[in-house]
């Protein structure tokens, strides 16, 4: 687990974006069954108002049983205070599995678990994005207290499960280790970090995946020897493409009329206003303001805080065993992992300008509100990684347009 989770604690109702607020609320069964045998005349009257069996369950273990929300969204077991009445009158031990484990996140790989936090919670994102130092990952024999439900496993081991799942522990750490690699600035780090998985893909297409280790080599070598040289040769500018593109991915929100957060919205407005975005503009013209911008607001602030950013891809690779996601082949996780980073960089770079400056809890509170939009929706990063790949710029070459600009 990341060394950050040690620290973590859940701060309740000073918490600044309650996690009771928003979503969707499941008891598993075991828990379900114990709020039937609760007399307490109260919390009766809630329970029965406002709990009902889920006909489309995926797991018992998990969302057996459902809460209908206010209209507001907001949890009718959560008190005027911001806490929630199950664990103050009951006691913790009496909170579903997925309200006692949020915001853990658990795998299990051959037997092993490991734990990690969505940065969807604020004091999470706190924890793991303010380390200057970076994030380390430990191993610790005692785990953790908190009950767990078990996103992902994997037997490395196991034929069925391909072959980026045999070679997960390789792969997870190399990439990693450069993007935490500071001999490098952090674009040319992914770019790097790129051409290794283009050459991965050539493995995966050709089935010469016993390469994988010598490849891995190989590219640690270049990694170090690049250190004492040179960085990483930029990519050819064209910041009219990495905007219209990001737009493109961020029209498939539909921000102003699906997203729930208000405070993605909010930031969403000082983002275009910013940049002074305007659709009726050349994309040339909204390019050039754009660029000015980074220039002006995002980079000064990325030089001293860089590790911000790394610390959220890290955390992002971590939790979510890559490259090994729900992906067709080995590039499609490095499309990804660059769409995360180009949506951040957009995002921060127009809340910088939109504020002439940007703090390091701006930063944070961004990153929060963005993973609890973006990451826990259902199908949004799967959808334009697609978008990408339908568009035919799934290509090394532009992946490195859009990391550059």
């Amino acid at each position: 687990m990341p060394a950050y989770l040690r620290e973590f604690k859940c701060i309740g109702a000073a918490c600044s974006d309650n996690c009771c607020i928003g979503w969707d609320v499941e008891f598993d069964r075991k828990t379900w069954r114990k709020y039937q045998k609760i007399g307490d005349p109260e919390f009766r009257k809630l329970f029965e108002k406002n709990v009902y069996v889920n006909r489309h369950s995926f797991s018992p273990e998990v969302d057996h049983a459902k809460v209908r929300l206010a209209k507001d969204k907001r949890c009718p077991f959560l008190n005027p205070d911001g806490l929630c009445v199950i664990q103050a009158k009951f006691g913790e031990e009496y909170l579903s599995n997925v309200c006692a484990a949020y915001p853990r996140y658990t795998n299990e790989i051959d037997g092993m678990l490991e734990h990690s936090a969505n940065m969807s919670c604020p004091e999470a994102a706190r924890l793991a994005l303010l380390k200057p130092e970076g994030i380390r990952i430990l191993e610790d024999s005692a785990g953790l207290d908190a009950r767990y439900i078990i996103s992902m496993s994997i037997r490395t081991d196991d034929r069925n499960q391909g072959d980026l799942a045999r070679y997960l522990h390789e792969l997870r750490d190399f990439s990693i280790f450069m993007i935490q690699n500071r001999s490098y600035m952090l674009h040319d780090r992914i770019m790097m970090l790129g051409r290794f998985f283009a050459e991965l893909q050539r493995l995966e297409d050709t089935r010469r995946m016993s390469g994988i280790p010598r490849l891995i080599e190989e590219h640690r070598r270049k990694a170090a020897e690049g250190a004492k040289q040179k960085p990483a040769r930029p990519a050819q500018a064209d910041p009219a493409f990495s905007l219209r593109l990001i737009r493109e991915l961020i029209d498939k929100l539909n921000v102003f009329t699906e997203v729930d957060s208000k405070r993605y919205v909010s930031l969403m407005e000082e983002v275009l206003k910013g940049i002074q975005y305007n659709r009726k503009a050349s994309p040339a013209e909204n390019a050039k303001r754009y660029s000015l911008s980074a220039r002006q607001y995002y980079e000064p602030f990325m030089e001293g805080h860089g590790f911000i950013l790394e610390n959220y891809l890290v955390n992002f690779m971590f939790g979510n065993l890559f490259p090994a996601l729900d992906v067709r082949r080995s590039y499609d996780a490095f499309i990804m992992l660059v769409l995360l980073y180009a949506l951040v960089k957009f995002h921060l770079t127009g809340i910088a300008a939109y504020h002439r400056g940007l703090s390091e809890m701006q930063a944070v509170e961004f990153i929060q509100v963005f993973s609890k939009t973006v990451e826990h929706h259902k199908t949004y990063l799967e959808t334009i990684t697609e978008y990408v790949k339908k568009k035919k710029i799934d290509t090394p070459e532009y992946m490195e347009i859009l990391i550059s600009n």
